[in-house]
């Protein structure tokens, strides 16, 4: 199909014998038929691999605070930093798991203005230096 295309789009200048024209159209979809079939084996993932028995969450090997008071304690502290209005609707979004909505109905503020502040708090906790010593967090 390849060379009747070619033909047909006039690629076929008769530089060389049709014959060999064509063995040479030939190797080409060889060689495509053999990339194509290693990429497939590449992209397949043996069943051996241990990645796909891995069942651990990255949450595990964040330290919990009832195991290490000291992180809650650096929480504490971190959040004692913000202002008291940023402060409360960080917690209650976070503590409380209550969204912007709630927290608006909740604080008689508008939807916009807790989202703009929750963005606030969070861009302010993340440019605190002390933040850096703390476990990594699953942010989800």
């Amino acid at each position: 199909m390849a060379a009747f295309q070619a033909i047909k789009n006039g690629n076929f200048r008769g530089r060389s014998a049709l014959g060999t024209w064509l063995v040479g159209i030939l190797k080409h979809k060889i060689a495509d038929y053999r990339a194509a079939q290693q990429r497939e084996q590449k992209a397949i993932v043996p069943m051996t691999d241990p990645l796909l028995f891995d069942t651990r969450s990255h949450a595990d090997a964040v330290s919990d605070i009832r195991s290490d008071p000291s992180i809650g304690i650096e929480v504490e502290r971190l959040l004692q930093r913000l202002p008291k209005l940023h402060r409360a609707v960080l917690l209650l979004n976070i503590r409380e798991g209550l969204n912007t909505e709630q927290i608006a109905a909740a604080t008689k503020l508008p939807p916009g203005t807790v989202g703009r502040i929750l963005w606030e708090a969070k861009r302010m906790l993340g440019k605190e230096p002390e933040l850096k010593k703390l476990p990594p967090q699953n942010d989800q």
